[in-house]
């Protein structure tokens, strides 16, 4: 975050260029502490949201949209295609989160959304291209 006290503007920069610009849960939880600060900050009239490598953001990283976690133990029996199962503890895959993870995810996520859409600040968003 980069701000300009004279010119009264605030630049929040989101730099994950490789996965252009997507953002994970602690990301965005950075994204509001920053929001939350400038909000309360009587310098800042203006806050500029962009992103770098030329893209501005494609949203939520979905690979960790709900917390896929770690390597687990499969519990459950699977085909493999070729007629054999496997499972029961024999192979291992990305644990899927729990329902309640996942209701606890989109909460804060739209939280923050709403947050958004009522920010007491003048917010642009620096978006390249035509």
């Amino acid at each position: 975050m980069e701000r300009e006290p004279e010119s009264g503007i605030a630049r929040i920069t989101i730099n994950n260029a490789q996965r252009r610009n997507s953002y994970d849960p602690p990301m965005r939880d950075q994204l509001a502490a920053y929001l939350d600060e400038l909000a309360d900050d009587d310098d800042t009239k203006v806050v500029l949201l962009r992103g770098t490598g030329g893209y501005f953001s494609s949203g939520a990283d979905m690979r960790n949209a709900y917390g896929w976690y770690g390597e687990g133990t499969d519990q459950t029996p699977h085909s493999n295609g070729d007629g054999s199962t496997t499972g029961n503890g024999k192979t291992t895959r990305r644990r899927r989160p729990s329902q309640r993870r996942r209701l606890a995810v989109d909460r804060r996520t739209f939280a923050f959304y709403h947050e958004l859409l009522g920010y007491p600040k003048a917010t642009i968003a620096q978006v390249e291209g035509l």
